[in-house]
């Protein structure tokens, strides 16, 4: 990808309307660190997508936005602005010069690694800036506890960074694409996505976390919900909006770890009556509420005021997930109970539940403390437009 001068040089730029980063030493060793993956694998470039935060074949705004919420002190945002600078830069180059593409869509590395590096040592031995950056570089600090790299490994790039130009430019034939034009029309350019991910970093607040950092939880540890916690999210639940006040749901909050037990092992015996072999013995032990010491079961009247009240129904569900977010809790929205409730032994477990009169099964949610965790899911492409 870019080389260090590139990154130091748009990290300069995009930092002068920033007066909390322009002079910070530490930022702009961030605009140079992810990089520093090479101490560790060398040219080995199988971790190098992981530490560029999924930014090193194509931008994910998204993936630095999760990972500034969390970190962002100087070095950080030097970092996150690095990163994407990269995911642009693959992007652009490729389709800018498709003639410098190899059959397999990858750059022929005899004139990418030739203009990138002679370009890059001109843009170092031309640049006023120079002894500003080199000073930045040499004077910030590396945070102990980064979640991708050591500081042991950031302070060996900070002096491969350096001792990099202090040495005669390994490549000498001329610049056939990407030369210093092209850098400053690039940087031109790249500028916007950072700006925009940074403003929607400084916004972020509280709800917006809970939102980005929810995941379906499908594994609770066997510590019980104290009462305080029941109440928030009873709260929570009646607090949904619904199609003209109608609330036509009712959420059964249902801790008893016997019957929910009892629900999930008739649950499993239905399932496994209709499964063979591999996928049998897969679900031997499955626990339809995952050990949640919290299930909440919400409900509607067979023939709803509101022809919205299915809708009502999700709408009171999410804020259910994000109530539990907020307190530090997991949770995971079931529509599988629902199976229980329709075979021979629905209206047992209506009355067991404590379902109202005439109410049918919507939508259930499990919540507890999390033993598990995982990724974001991936978004889809062209899920969004937007109608100007």
């Amino acid at each position: 990808m870019a080389l260090p001068m590139v990154h130091l040089l748009m990290a300069w730029e995009w930092a002068q309307d920033k007066p909390e980063l322009r002079e910070n030493p530490d930022y702009y060793l961030g605009a140079v660190s992810p990089d520093a993956i090479h101490v560790r694998d060398g040219n080995d470039k199988s971790h190098k997508n992981e530490i560029h935060l999924n930014n090193w074949r194509r931008p994910d705004p998204d993936a630095v936005l999760r990972y500034w919420i969390d970190h962002h002190a100087p070095f950080d945002i030097g970092y996150g602005i690095h990163v994407l600078l990269d995911g642009q830069w693959a992007v652009e180059f490729r389709a800018r010069f498709p003639e410098m593409l190899l059959p397999n869509g990858k750059p022929d590395p005899d004139i990418y690694y030739n203009d990138t590096c002679v370009t890059d040592f001109r843009l170092y031995a031309e640049s006023p800036l120079r002894p500003f950056l080199m000073d930045m570089v040499a004077k910030g600090h590396a945070p102990a506890d980064h979640p991708l790299l050591t500081q042991t490994e950031f302070e060996g790039w900070r002096a491969d960074t350096i001792g990099f130009y202090q040495r005669p430019c390994p490549k000498d034939n001329p610049v056939k694409y990407l030369d210093e034009s092209y850098v400053r029309e690039f940087m031109n350019t790249c500028g916007d996505l950072m700006t925009l991910t940074y403003e929607r970093m400084k916004t972020m607040n509280a709800t917006q976390k809970s939102i980005l950092d929810r995941r379906s939880t499908r594994g609770f540890s066997d510590v019980t919900l104290t009462e305080a916690e029941i109440q928030t999210l009873v709260d929570a639940a009646l607090a949904s909006p619904t199609a003209c006040n109608y609330q036509d749901w009712h959420f059964n909050f249902v801790t008893d770890k016997a019957l929910l037990k009892e629900y999930s092992d008739e649950y499993r015996a239905g399932m496994l009556a209709q499964l063979d072999g591999d996928n049998k013995e897969k679900y031997k032990k499955y626990d339809l509420f995952f050990n949640a010491p919290l299930v909440v079961f919400i409900t509607l009247p067979k023939d709803p005021r509101s022809r919205f009240a299915q809708v009502d129904a999700g709408i009171a569900v999410q804020n259910l997930a994000l109530s539990a977010q907020g307190m530090g809790l997991g949770s995971v929205i079931l529509g599988r109970p629902k199976e229980v409730l329709c075979a021979e032994n629905r209206a047992q477990w209506e009355k067991r539940l404590g379902f109202m009169e005439g109410h049918c099964f919507a939508i259930a949610i499990a919540i507890g403390h999390n033993t598990v965790t995982k990724d974001a899911h991936p978004i889809g492409e062209n899920k969004i437009s937007f109608v100007k």
